[in-house]
């Protein structure tokens, strides 16, 4: 059997612009959810989601927070893990259903600590 060897150079990605949600997009979702939404789902989930919007947290981010996370003295959250699904397999590597997990993020940009505004604690106190 004959070995290639394979060289590479790894390519820089182009880095994308951040995109921002503007104030009247906020107040847009905001009414939606409040005033326009016809479903029990919308006004049960609205909680969690406008924890991420004031915060600009993801849905994993969001879902793997835990009370040890919020510091109410110092007014912080701190983002360093996440939800995931992988899937689980059996013993001839079949999908058999989708598993969540507790892990650590992507990159270590996205480990951070978020300011606890005076929107985002009264949506956790609502939740809690």
């Amino acid at each position: 059997m004959d070995f290639v060897e394979v060289s590479y150079v790894r390519c820089k990605r182009k880095q994308r612009k951040k995109q921002f949600i503007s104030d009247s997009e906020i107040e847009t979702l905001i009414n939606y959810i409040f005033y326009e939404s016809k479903t029990v789902d919308q006004y049960r989930y609205a909680p969690i989601f406008l924890v991420m919007l004031y915060g600009g947290l993801r849905i994993g981010e969001a879902m793997a927070l835990r009370e040890s996370d919020i510091d109410y003295k110092n007014k912080t959250i701190v983002i360093d893990k996440q939800i995931t699904y992988i899937p689980n397999r059996d013993k001839n590597l079949n999908k058999v259903k989708m598993v969540q997990q507790e892990v650590s993020p992507k990159t270590e940009s996205s480990i951070r600590t978020v300011v606890l505004t005076k929107q985002i604690e009264f949506w956790i106190d609502f939740m809690g």
